[in-house]
């Protein structure tokens, strides 16, 4: 990785958060474990 792509994934990163404070009110991390779990737990059946 060099020196533009690290910084590029800083602002996207930085911008992630920057919406969901703003525009989410900090709940897409909630949101979004809710459905990592939901997507293990499907996985985990397959296995």
């Amino acid at each position: 990785m060099n020196t533009r792509v690290g910084l590029i994934l800083a602002i996207i990163i930085l911008a992630i958060f920057a919406a969901d404070h703003f525009y989410f009110g900090w709940d897409l991390w909630i949101f979004l474990m809710k459905k990592h779990w939901a997507l293990v737990t499907w996985i985990a059946f397959w296995r």
